[in-house]
């Protein structure tokens, strides 16, 4: 699996188990609200990171690949932008 595909997948993508989605997410699949602004507001490298937890739940070796690919390009991505933030005077956190 590329990991491109994951980019703006949620967890939601890849289960309907409500169990399993709140454990990981903190949200419960039945609130409709919650979900829109989880899918909505949450950090792309947290999406990640929950995809990544969901595939390591349910020992999906190629999805937590691929996850633990995009968070790791997300985290380079965000600390390349803090660094020349921060040559500029600016903290990004």
């Amino acid at each position: 699996m590329n990991y491109k595909e994951l980019i703006g997948k949620t967890v939601f993508d890849f289960t309907k188990d409500a169990a399993i989605i709140e454990r990981i997410t903190k949200v419960n699949p039945s609130d409709k609200e919650k979900v829109a602004k989880y899918k909505k507001d949450c950090h792309p490298i947290g999406k990640a990171e929950g995809i990544e937890e969901l595939a390591e739940f349910l020992n999906n070796r190629e999805l937590c690949k691929a996850a633990k690919k995009l968070r790791d390009e997300l985290w380079a991505d965000f600390n390349r932008r803090a660094s020349e933030a921060n040559k500029k005077g600016l903290i990004i956190d």
